[in-house]
């Protein structure tokens, strides 16, 4: 008998789970307020324009755009442009690593790849919906889905929109790093608004405009993610109240539960189930 080598087929990544799939059709007034998840989230823009927002950054989508947002990365959608947009968001969860690109890139689909997409998510839609309950389907459509995106990351070249150019997007963007950069600091609103020299007011309303939400939730939002990552790397909860400047452990706890929706201790051991 002839001897066969063996050659063992490696899975960069596995789409594991679904945690929405939407087909959505809004008017001209939509706005949707921002938020941030631990799973990995794909928007893709059929028709019309949308403003999205994705941490500091700002830009307009077009019939064809498809954007990703990663694990706690905060992003926020509203029609744009006086246009009545159709929007397919796809939200999972995965073993592995995907391709870095896709996070890091903005892609243009062709009216072919664009086609080819919103079939493969009619079929996870079909899935997640109990529409189709063969368990072959759903996992061919995980498979269709994982591979269009290796596709995507592999050979096409980004098309990244430009940044909104003005001037509020810009404040918007530096007051953003401004928090990263200091993100152990414990800024206060008047902290922040006079280290860019301009109103309270202003930064309240530039939060409001481009976030959706407050700019003192944005910070707690991003300290509380730094939290995870130390926590995560092995720092103690006490470790950590300190490094990030909470005035109690107590008053960390309190912070954190808020955001996770348990005690640091507990989030921990639940994550390792």
């Amino acid at each position: 008998m002839k001897n066969y080598r063996v050659h063992p087929v490696h899975y960069p990544f596995r789409i594991t789970a679904f945690h929405s799939a939407y087909d959505f059709s809004w008017d001209d007034t939509f706005r949707f307020l921002g938020e941030s998840h631990d799973f990995w989230e794909f928007v893709c823009v059929l028709d019309g324009e949308v403003e999205v927002v994705e941490d500091e950054k700002v830009y307009s989508l077009y019939g064809g755009d498809m954007i990703c947002h990663g694990p706690n990365e905060f992003h926020r959608i509203c029609s744009a442009g006086g246009s009545h947009p159709h929007v397919l968001v796809l939200t999972f969860n995965h073993e592995g690593e995907l391709p870095p690109r896709l996070w890091e890139d903005v892609f243009f689909l062709s009216p072919e790849e664009k086609t080819e997409y919103y079939e493969i998510f009619k079929r996870v839609y079909a899935a997640f919906h109990g529409v189709n309950t063969d368990p072959y389907a759903e996992a061919e459509a995980a498979y269709a889905l994982a591979a269009f995106l290796v596709r995507l990351a592999a050979h096409k070249p980004a098309s990244r929109p430009p940044l909104r150019a003005s001037r509020s997007a810009e404040m918007y963007q530096e007051l953003i790093e401004t928090m990263k950069a200091g993100v152990a600091e414990n800024y206060s609103l008047n902290d922040l608004a006079k280290r860019h020299a301009i109103s309270v007011s202003a930064v309240k309303k530039l939060f409001r405009d481009y976030a959706g939400i407050g700019a003192m939730s944005y910070y707690a939002m991003l300290r509380g993610q730094e939290a995870l990552r130390l926590l995560t790397n092995g720092k103690s909860i006490e470790e950590t109240a300190e490094m990030l400047n909470f005035s109690s452990v107590n008053y960390f706890s309190l912070c954190f539960k808020k955001q996770f929706g348990a005690p640091p201790a507990r989030y921990l051991r639940e994550r390792k189930k």
